[in-house]
């Protein structure tokens, strides 16, 4: 749930060289390399910031056993950010288009050494769920191939973050894909001044603090197109019934919006939704695109923390 949650040697982000390749996209695609991009750059400014700002003591501080593994990791995974950043300008300047720019308001996600880490988990998994959801939409075979090697290494790097924060490295045999617009939509308070021609749904925020677990229930917040901020209250007591649906991996479920409890079974990433109806979202993302007309607000993204990884014991002191 985004927002809940060196003296060291700075590094420079080093970017592999990338062939240019020669591409035949379709506008959305298009659409969801432009994304992808300025999800790679956000990453890498991201680690930038969060490097310049935090000594590894400041870690160990938060928890962890060795700080200075925490900020040789985080300049590992920025270095590689950039490079895929790299890469997909290169596709976008295959296909005869300019790169996007963007600012990223990364304030509050970086604003101590605990929640820099926590954030950190958060967006790299929707930045890795959000390349598994763009994959059906790219024809060309080398390209394909280029961002589907991306991605994985991006799920690499959510592992290394949920075993720094005392997680599970893989709490699930699936990925839980999301579309690109249901990605910007989780990221849509940290994009902004830039149009990707992707249509996002109103943002929602959980405002729970602490661990989510098992029975843990859930509270939200989401700004309507108006600017009206709507608490759990006001979402629950609508005169349209509405329902709070969670993906997890293949699993769905539909609660009572003012009942939205955690189930028993459900451990890593899990989207949230507010939906007008108890009609279940589909966990296939080709399914869910033509369910629109059924969100009312979200995704958010939040971590179910029910099996914490025994690595995790060994980086952190705070184990979940």
């Amino acid at each position: 749930m985004l927002f809940k949650y060196l003296a060291v040697a700075l590094v420079p982000l080093v970017v592999s060289a990338v062939p240019v390749r020669r591409a035949t996209a379709q506008p959305s695609t298009i659409q969801n390399f432009q994304l992808m991009n300025l999800f790679e750059k956000m990453q890498t400014q991201f680690y930038q910031d969060i490097l310049k700002k935090f000594t590894s003591q400041d870690f160990t501080a938060a928890g962890s056993t060795d700080g200075a593994t925490v900020t040789a990791e985080l300049n590992t995974i920025g270095n590689e950010d950039a490079t895929h950043a790299a890469g997909l300008d290169s596709l976008l300047q295959g296909a005869g288009q300019v790169a996007l720019t963007c600012q990223f308001n990364l304030a509050g996600a970086e604003k101590d050494a605990a929640t820099a880490l926590t954030n950190a988990r958060v967006i790299k998994q929707v930045v890795a769920s959000t390349y598994v959801g763009i994959m059906n939409t790219i024809g060309n075979a080398g390209d394909l191939t280029q961002v589907n090697s991306q991605a994985t290494v991006d799920s690499r790097h959510q592992s290394t973050l949920s075993i720094l924060n005392g997680a599970s490295g893989s709490p699930q045999a699936f990925e839980t894909p999301i579309l690109a617009s249901e990605g910007q939509t989780i990221l849509s308070n940290i994009l902004t001044g830039c149009n990707t021609g992707i249509q996002s749904n109103p943002p929602l925020q959980i405002t729970n603090t602490g661990l989510v677990t098992t029975g843990t229930k859930l509270t939200f917040s989401s700004t309507t197109g108006s600017g009206t901020t709507n608490t759990s209250n006001a979402l629950t007591s609508s005169t349209t019934k509405l329902t709070c649906q969670l993906i997890n991996s293949n699993s769905v479920v539909a609660l009572d919006a003012s009942q939205c409890a955690i189930p028993s079974g459900f451990n890593g990433p899990t989207l949230v939704y507010i939906t007008n109806s108890t009609q279940l979202l589909s966990a296939d993302i080709a399914q869910r695109q033509g369910q629109s007309n059924l969100i009312v607000a979200g995704p958010a993204m939040t971590f179910v923390d029910t099996a914490p990884d025994p690595i995790g014991s060994l980086v952190t002191t705070n184990l979940h």
